[in-house]
């Protein structure tokens, strides 16, 4: 690989998140350390060079000594050394296409998958520590860190993290999934129901229209209760990162089941949080 490096593009056409895209960026970095994202600055979600440090990002103007080579993969890919040691976990999201590029297949399990499980029991200790480590090599942007221990300051010991997905945030268009509060409202009164130690609830939210619902359910259960509102000195994709990375300090978490932004808390809360699903 020393005459390589991956580069992570073109996201911005089908419109992909944050997590996605930090995902294909743990897995590339497990195969190849120089991986770099190439920034879409006119797509909400396109400027990593204002949360990520330089060293992930693509330099167009810099001389380019190495083949620049195209990867993609929405996935947490399981090693070939790891393959005999990783049951798979199956879910409905049955495609398997390695990092998208046939050339790295020999590096890569074609079957076995790991995603969009938040039960750190199912993951073997090798591929676990694998990903804490790359994780620990991702480093981020002052600005994120420091909104992120501003915010996390305020949190309770036993707080329960909510992200709400409407899939209606901004960048998306036609979701074929659902969403529905009493879902939420369920959940979240079943969560402090078994955990009554909760004392306060944290939210994300990728659609405001539907906050004032929560807060009174907060007033109901009389439990307090933070928004993770977007302040005026951050931008979006610097808010979505702040969100996912504070969510992560949390005790507990409801998050949709099938999104990545749901995985990012679980993963850069190095499998702490205790998470219940919704679909």
């Amino acid at each position: 690989m020393e005459n390589i490096q991956f580069i992570i593009k073109d996201y911005h056409v089908d419109v992909l998140g944050i997590g996605n895209i930090l995902k294909c960026l743990i897995s590339s970095l497990s195969v190849n350390p120089d991986t770099v994202i190439k920034c879409e600055p006119s797509y909400m979600y396109g400027a990593y060079d204002t949360i990520l440090d330089d060293r992930f990002i693509y330099k167009p103007e810099q001389p380019q000594t190495k083949e620049l080579v195209k990867v993609y993969t929405c996935r947490l890919l399981i090693l070939r050394s790891e393959e005999a040691l990783q049951d798979t976990i199956p879910n409905e999201e049955w495609y398997m296409n390695g990092l998208a590029n046939h050339r790295f297949d020999s590096y890569l399990s074609l079957t076995k998958r790991i995603d969009w499980n938040y039960d750190a029991s199912k993951i073997h200790e090798t591929v676990k520590q694998r990903i804490f480590h790359i994780i620990d090599q991702i480093r981020f942007k002052d600005i994120v860190t420091e909104h992120v221990h501003t915010i996390t300051q305020s949190f309770k010991d036993n707080c329960l993290g909510v992200s709400v997905r409407t899939w209606k945030a901004s960048h998306e268009k036609n979701i074929p999934r659902s969403y529905a509060f009493d879902t939420y409202k369920k959940k979240i009164m079943d969560i402090v129901a078994k955990h009554p130690e909760i004392n306060q609830l944290v939210f994300s939210f990728d659609n405001h229209s539907v906050v004032n619902e929560y807060v009174e359910l907060c007033a109901e259960l009389n439990i307090g209760y933070v928004i993770l509102d977007k302040t005026e000195d951050i931008n979006d994709i610097q808010y979505a990162i702040i969100k996912a990375l504070a969510l992560s300090h949390c005790t507990y978490f409801i998050g949709n089941r099938m999104s990545t932004f749901s995985e990012l808390v679980f993963w850069f809360g190095k499998c702490k949080p205790v998470v219940y699903t919704v679909c």
